[in-house]
């Protein structure tokens, strides 16, 4: 083999390997939290969240208990982007973005509520909202697997 062709080789051998690298899937894990004053898990197969998350929330907000009622994995590539049913006419959609950004899109009823825009390895996306006077609801969009109490 020539000196040219081996040069040539070793550059698309390199190439392909970028390539592929840029289209190894990410993990995201999807939580549907809810928050509430009580001491009972709002649904049976409802579980308490993990010391992180609740390192997060419980400073910040008033309930007294926090329950992971729903948990998703989604995994994609750059520009791509998954949407997923949660509890109460919720759905997110998570995109990975060519820049080097992570969105998350709200819908509730059908309709985009929120949209936030994050840089692709911050740890944690937290969109919340009120569901009823003594309940709130939580989405988590976060990059390290979850931890239950």
């Amino acid at each position: 083999m020539s000196a040219s062709r081996l040069v040539l080789f070793l550059v698309l051998l390199a190439f392909g390997d970028t390539v592929r690298a840029a289209e190894e899937p990410v993990t995201y894990y999807v939580q549907a939290i809810r928050g509430t004053d009580s001491d009972k898990p709002p649904t049976p197969e409802a579980k308490a969240i993990g010391p992180k998350l609740s390192g997060k929330l419980a400073p910040v907000f008033r309930w007294k208990s926090y329950w992971e009622v729903k948990r998703l994995n989604v995994s994609l590539t750059e520009g791509k982007s998954e949407r997923a049913k949660l509890p109460g006419g919720l759905e997110v959609e998570v995109a990975r973005a060519k820049d080097d950004k992570r969105e998350v899109r709200l819908y509730r009823e059908g309709k985009l509520t929120r949209k936030l825009t994050q840089p692709a390895n911050k740890t944690m996306t937290i969109i919340g909202g009120m569901a009823e006077p003594d309940n709130s609801w939580f989405v988590v969009v976060r990059r390290d697997k979850p931890s239950i109490e």
